[in-house]
């Protein structure tokens, strides 16, 4: 029972190798609660080993450097409110009761905290835990929950295999909800078999889910094995994600990124979600792969990369919402992968592709657009939009070189020509029929009256020449019987008709107008 005391030296618990003196044990209550150490205290080795009775340092002082390494505590430990105003070391220390809790929130670090091959048996709880130095937990095994609820650290908080070969495990739950990092949160290597959540956290200086040793090639990534909660997570100066494994969900909603964020050879197995993020560095996915959906719905990116190949191999990719002011990647693809109709999203590619200049890519998702509007009226039985829609595609081409128009046109008109020059096909209006019975006209001529018959204006020739009403009858290549037509229902519900609908369509398609109608 130390309870309050106060010891103006160093104090050491520790073992003395120099004269085979081992660390002290304590068997039994172990209480230095509120205990004032003025300068060093060192525990290396010290054991704990009731595993029924309390141990406590809870509020104590600790002035100068404070060493537990090596310690086992085979029951309680218990660190509450406790004040490391030095660098404080836990190296290799083991927590074994897996149904005790080590006990370190609300605790304060001065300068380092390190726990750097530790040994979690049980629950950890470091919530509210502020350290001003930087703080390791290299190699730890966290073999159950591990609650780093709010903690705040000023510095780096380094679970990445730095001093150590193994990497970070935690075996179940890691809770960093809400946790402030000055500097790097380090995770590179780390494995995580249970939920990580790290919802709300803000981290100053970056996020390092991987990292490559100079000289080798090769990569050292975290691993989510359950889910991955990092939304609202705000990320500044540096972002390392480097081929880091999702076996579960990821959700990155609403996070919000001050560096270009690079999710190169990241593999996500049930999918990814970026609602709502804010990259204004821009997001690359380019060599990312997933296979569930990829949901980028109301985010803003200034670049976004997706897949450069031509086929899309990932799940389904939403983006409804999604703004970027640069696209890099296959259209074909991203075609591929978006399977629905919205509007806003086609229209915001279209637009985006034409400001860089790559317009014949725009024009095919503008075709694209079209042709899944068509369908989606013709789901909803929207039909006369429907209708409007197959006309406008067929004749037109929705106004992307419509070319189509102009084969069409020259069909009617060579049409009506070869139907104006039949004998008796036309009729003078200033004559009577029976004064030219079998008027005919010549191969300009009957050009010219179809030509005016088409165009839905007025013609000097259509004064003189209209088509007649009597029925002709024309022998047809190929076909045995002959066949009967009328001059006049030609001129009037062929060329005529026709001309009132693909003439405007043309000016429409030459000017644009549909299209920015549409």
């Amino acid at each position: 029972m130390f309870t309050y005391a106060k010891f103006d030296h160093s104090v050491s618990f520790a073992e003395l190798r120099g004269a085979k003196v081992p660390a002290a044990s304590f068997a039994d209550a172990t209480i230095f609660g509120g205990v004032h150490f003025a300068s060093d205290a060192f525990f290396e080795g010290v054991q704990f080993t009731s595993t029924n009775r309390p141990v406590t340092f809870s509020a104590a002082q600790f002035g100068g450097e404070t060493a537990f390494d090596g310690a086992k505590f085979s029951g309680d430990a218990n660190f509450v409110r406790a004040h490391f105003h030095s660098a404080a070391t836990f190296t290799s220390v083991q927590f074994l009761n897996r149904e005790l809790t080590a006990q370190f929130s609300s605790i304060k670090a001065g300068k380092s905290l390190d726990f750097t091959g530790a040994r979690f048996a049980g629950n950890n709880d470091f919530t509210s835990a502020e350290a001003v130095g930087p703080v390791q937990f290299a190699g730890v095994v966290f073999e159950r929950d591990a609650i780093f609820n709010a903690m705040h650290v000023q510095r780096h908080a380094v679970f990445g295999p730095i001093g150590t070969n193994s990497p970070t495990q935690f075996r179940q739950k890691a809770d960093f909800i809400a946790t402030h990092i000055g500097g790097l949160l380090d995770l590179a290597q780390a494995r995580f078999d249970g939920d990580a959540l790290f919802r709300g956290a803000t981290l100053q200086r970056g996020l390092v889910l991987s990292w490559r040793p100079s000289g080798t090639g090769a990569v050292f990534a975290a691993e989510f094995r359950a889910r991955a909660d990092f939304r609202n997570v705000q990320v500044g100066e540096r972002a390392e994600l480097g081929s880091v494994k999702f076996y579960d969900t990821a959700n990155f909603d609403a996070t919000k990124w001050d560096v270009p964020v690079i999710f190169d050879e990241v593999r996500f197995r049930k999918g990814v979600s970026l609602t709502g993020a804010a990259c204004p560095q821009g997001a690359d996915l380019s060599s990312a792969r997933s296979e569930g959906p990829i949901d980028l719905s109301e985010s803003t990116f200034r670049t976004l990369r997706l897949t450069p190949q031509e086929k899309w191999t990932d799940g389904p990719i939403e983006l409804r919402g999604a703004t970027y002011e640069h696209f890099e990647g296959s259209v074909d693809a991203v075609l591929e992968g978006f399977t629905g109709a919205n509007r806003q999203v086609l229209t915001r590619l279209e637009k985006v592709l034409r400001q860089m200049g790559r317009d014949d890519e725009a024009d095919q998702v503008y075709l694209e657009r079209q042709n899944r509007e068509r369908a989606q009226n013709w789901a909803e039985r929207s039909l006369g939009e429907w209708f409007f829609g197959v006309l406008y595609g067929t004749l037109g081409n929705y106004g992307v070189r419509p070319y189509r128009l102009l084969v069409f046109s020259a069909a009617l008109i060579w049409l009506g020509a070869l139907v104006f020059q039949l004998p008796g096909a036309v009729v003078r209006k200033d004559k009577p029929l029976d004064e030219l019975p079998n008027a005919r006209l010549s191969r300009w001529d009957a050009f010219a009256l179809s030509v005016c018959y088409f165009l839905p204006v007025e013609f000097p020739l259509e004064e003189l020449w209209v088509a007649g009403t009597t029925s002709l009858t024309v022998h047809v290549p190929l076909l045995k019987k002959p066949v009967k037509l009328r001059p006049a229902a030609i001129a009037n519900f062929v060329l005529r008709m026709s001309g009132w609908i693909v003439v405007p369509l043309a000016l429409a398609a030459v000017t644009g107008m549909l299209k920015v109608s549409n």
